[in-house]
């Protein structure tokens, strides 16, 4: 009885690793697209509704889903403590602050942050080509994280399995 116990433990245990690492390659595509959602809204916001970047990113933060809202919410929160801090500060600082939460990788997050140290510099205009600039980077990256996502989740699911099997006829 002890022995089917260790053998279902170590399987679902391999099964279940394996399974977080794909659902990073599942949920990536899905929050770079919530990213550039949310970066039209905010180029919206700025260059047609006039609106301060703090009043912006907020918007941005209520109208998309989280974790990604959270980005947007904590650079607004940020920005707006009062400490003198500049816009590519709190907005480095947001992503430094969510990133752990997010799937994205390290190009990801460099799209974001060279958008960070533009932003709030310039007419809205030029923040308007910098946002459409920094969406179209995300939107390649997209394409970059669906084909990774096909060819990685099925990958995963199946070692999980296959290294679990492995560590039963190991141990057993």
């Amino acid at each position: 009885m002890l022995r089917v116990v260790g053998v279902l433990v170590i399987l679902g245990s391999c099964w279940r690793i394996a399974a977080m690492v794909a659902g990073n390659f599942v949920e990536r595509p899905r929050q770079l697209r919530l990213l550039q959602l949310g970066l039209q809204i905010l180029e919206t916001e700025v260059s047609y509704a006039n609106a301060s970047l703090p009043e912006a990113l907020e918007t941005v933060a209520r109208r998309v889903d989280p974790p990604i809202s959270g980005v947007f919410q904590e650079a607004a929160r940020s920005f707006l403590a009062g400490d003198g801090r500049a816009f590519g500060d709190a907005w480095d600082f947001a992503l430094r602050k969510q990133a752990p939460l997010l799937a994205l990788q390290r190009r990801d997050l460099e799209v974001l942050r060279g958008l960070g140290q533009v932003m709030g510099l310039s007419n809205k205009e030029d923040q308007g080509r910098h946002l459409a600039l920094a969406r179209h980077q995300l939107q390649l990256e997209e394409q970059v994280a669906i084909e990774e996502r096909e060819r990685n989740v099925r990958l995963w699911n199946y070692l999980g399995l296959a290294g679990g099997a492995a560590l039963i006829l190991l141990f057993y």
